[in-house]
């Protein structure tokens, strides 16, 4: 049976059965206990129907016909006791199928959430390269009565212009830019693809 998992530990296999982990074990859990006790029972039940050779007659033709029904009780009852075997040994296959995707579910989303945990506290290169290419060029970029171009975010996430007034105009034109807050992310470059450390 191929079957693939899908999302929260539903089983498909073939387009042709959908179901979740939890009906997995409860057909290993209840259906197969059933048909194992129903089985068993039956098996009991004609084991004891033994008929002996001798009911058949004292002729060579019911001796013959007894040893064949005795013959053939026998094979009836090892072919059953076989099949409450398979169902013994399918409903632990059953169980182990779902131990096997509810493992697998369980640590593909604790390596999720450890991904997600890892990038709560991360500095982006795009968002580090920007800030610093607009801190490194807030002058140029700067429009007129606007602060000298240095923007913020709103409440609502929107870049605005400051309402800090713009620099002096007697301010030396050779200061170096602000560089921008906070740490350069590993491995950080700037425009000319050099180092930043």
């Amino acid at each position: 049976m191929h079957a693939a998992v899908g999302g929260g530990g539903a089983l498909r296999a073939a387009n042709e059965i959908e179901m979740t982990i939890a009906e997995i074990r409860r057909i290993a859990d209840e259906t197969m206990a059933s048909m194992q006790s129903t089985a068993e029972s039956e098996t009991r039940s004609f084991s004891n129907l033994k008929v002996p050779v001798s009911a058949f007659g004292g002729t060579p033709q019911g001796r013959t016909l007894g040893r064949q029904h005795e013959a053939a009780h026998e094979v009836f009852v090892r072919t059953i006791e076989g099949v409450i075997a398979d169902l013994r040994e399918f409903q632990r296959n059953l169980r182990a199928c779902a131990d096997s995707h509810e493992d697998t579910d369980e640590a593909a989303k604790a390596a999720l959430t450890a991904l997600g945990r890892s990038y709560a506290r991360h500095t982006y290169q795009s968002a580090y390269n920007y800030d610093r290419g607009r801190g490194e060029n807030k002058h140029d970029l700067a429009v007129p009565g606007q602060g000298g171009g240095e923007t913020r975010l709103n409440d609502s996430g929107v870049e605005v212009p400051t309402t800090d007034a713009p620099a002096p105009t007697d301010a030396p034109t050779d200061a170096p830019a602000d560089a921008p807050a906070g740490p350069a992310p590993a491995g950080a470059t700037d425009a000319s693809g050099m180092g930043t450390s």
